[in-house]
């Protein structure tokens, strides 16, 4: 499993913060995967907890097959 599969799987569960992704995963450079993820059409927002730190929730995707060959 590459690791943007692991980012996407783990933010279908739940909301992180970049640094919890890097802790918990072992991803140095998670906004990087998350472009990737985003690339590929999937809906990843970011929004500030009660502690002013981004987390990342996971949307759904878009549908993005029409454009793709």
């Amino acid at each position: 499993m590459t690791q943007t599969d692991r980012v996407l799987e783990a933010l279908r569960n739940r909301a992180y913060t970049a640094y919890e992704l890097t802790v918990g995963l072992g991803i140095a450079n998670v906004r990087a995967r998350v472009s990737d993820l985003r690339k590929r059409g999937y809906v990843i927002e970011a929004r500030p907890d009660q502690f002013g730190d981004a987390r990342l929730h996971y949307r759904g995707r878009t549908d993005l097959g029409l454009f793709e060959r």
